[in-house]
């Protein structure tokens, strides 16, 4: 306890570690040693992520962003009206601020819906869908988004992004703010399910470039005959 005490003195910390073995242990794991300041969610869909961080023990300013308005009205104006933390916007995210034409989908929910058009392979091989209804919806910088809810230049984030093939973009989007993102949490695909989309090499490379590595990677989606479609990974700023 003494030798402790003494480290803690000159700023060190101690946790206890019993080989985190899954998503749920990561994730709490990281979130107390972080100590984020906030946490935002591109993609929040029906808010099921909101829970599980909330479960990890978050309990700071949240924003979660969606351009489906019918997800948010059902499903996230809700979970605003319970918690004061949270911040709801019904916003896409991207490289530049600007409306762009939203693809709404006719699966359970729209889950699937998109800022691109699916490919050949998304409908042949993966899950067959259709446009029902086209939207147009705002698209922001993730940057000016930030100094728009005045978010301090210290700030910790943890960042989720799940936008159905707009991820690159959305990372583009920080711009130096990417330096305040300790945590990221991404779709990643191998096989283009959305056209002009970036592949899983692109990201990842991106990331090693920006100074993150991956802890923690989630089994994806798989195509008819078993092969690996996407995937999700956890990245930690070194």
């Amino acid at each position: 306890m003494l030798l402790k005490n003494l480290f803690r003195i000159f700023g060190y910390s101690f946790y206890k570690i019993s080989r985190p073995r899954n998503e749920s242990d990561i994730l709490s794991f990281q979130i107390k040693r972080i100590n984020p300041d906030l946490f935002i969610d591109c993609g929040a869909n029906k808010g099921g992520y909101y829970k599980t961080i909330i479960d990890s023990g978050f309990n700071k300013k949240i924003i979660l962003l969606e351009p489906n308005i019918n997800l948010v009205s059902q499903y996230l104006n809700p979970i605003a009206n319970n918690n004061k933390n949270v911040k709801i916007y019904n916003i896409g995210t991207g490289n530049e601020n600007k409306r762009k034409k939203f693809y709404i989908t006719d699966d359970k929910n729209s889950d699937l819906s998109s800022f691109k058009k699916k490919t050949e392979f998304f409908n042949q091989r993966f899950y067959k869908t259709t446009i029902k209804n086209e939207k147009m919806i705002l698209i922001k910088r993730l940057d000016d988004l930030l100094k728009e809810n005045k978010v301090n230049k210290k700030a910790k984030i943890f960042l989720k992004i799940d936008t159905q093939g707009s991820d690159m973009e959305t990372l583009i989007g920080l711009d130096n703010k990417i330096k305040q993102v300790y945590l990221i949490k991404i779709e990643l695909s191998i096989i283009h399910l959305y056209k002009k989309s970036h592949r899983h090499w692109e990201i990842l490379s991106f990331l090693k470039k920006n100074s993150f590595e991956p802890i923690y990677f989630l089994n994806g989606q798989r195509d008819k005959l078993g092969r690996l479609i996407e995937y999700d990974g956890y990245f930690l700023r070194k």
